[in-house]
C-alpha cells in the first residue's frame, strides 16, 4: 500500500484538491477505486 499512497499524494498535490483531500477522503477514495476495479476485473474475466 505504500507505493500506491506515494503514487496518491504526487497526483493529490499536483492538482487544485491539493490540501482539501483529508485523509478520509484519501480512504473513502481508495475503498471506492477498490471497488470499481473488483467490478471491472469480475466483469472481463468471465
Amino acid at each position: 500500500m505504500g507505493e500506491h499512497e506515494k503514487e496518491w499524494k504526487a497526483l493529490a498535490a499536483s492538482t487544485p484538491f491539493h490540501g482539501i483531500m483529508s485523509l478520509y477522503d484519501y480512504e473513502l477514495v481508495s475503498l471506492w477505486v477498490a471497488e470499481l476495479l473488483s467490478l471491472f476485473i469480475a466483469r472481463y474475466d468471465n
